[in-house]
């Protein structure tokens, strides 16, 4: 490694030169802390739909994983399907689907949406009936 330096870093949008505040080890890096800092509209819409992400991806996580008991579920033990959710939240995001229904088996159904508002919105729903026959 030769120890340079990269204070400089061209946006991967619109190909604008952004000094940055902070210098990176490589040129690839100092080109993405560039993207991330560019004021361009394709940057601004990308910032925006990663925080869309991640914002439904926590609401996954608080109906669906290990803070479900806060809201009265139980929570999915396996990995899979929260992961399944998490990647139906990213087509979601960015456009390649309006909604989606999982039925996680002998627990619950999950339905991920996008809202007329633009948001991504998490439902659970668990059907559960009791009888007694004599």
């Amino acid at each position: 490694m030769s120890g340079e330096r990269y204070s400089l870093g061209t946006c991967r949008y619109c190909g604008q030169v952004v000094n940055l505040e902070r210098e990176r080890d490589s040129q690839e890096a100092a080109d993405i802390a560039a993207s991330e800092e560019c004021s361009c509209y394709d940057a601004r819409e990308e910032r925006a739909i990663r925080r869309k992400i991640e914002n439904a991806q926590d609401r996954i996580q608080k109906v669906f994983g290990s803070e479900a008991e806060e809201l009265g579920f139980r929570p999915i033990n396996a990995p899979e399907p929260i992961q399944l959710m998490n990647d139906i939240a990213v087509l979601i995001a960015r456009g390649y689907i309006t909604s989606a229904v999982v039925n996680v088996r002998g627990q619950c159904r999950a339905k991920i949406s996008l809202t007329s508002k633009e948001k991504i919105k998490v439902e659970r729903s668990e059907t559960r009936s009791y009888q007694l026959e004599e």
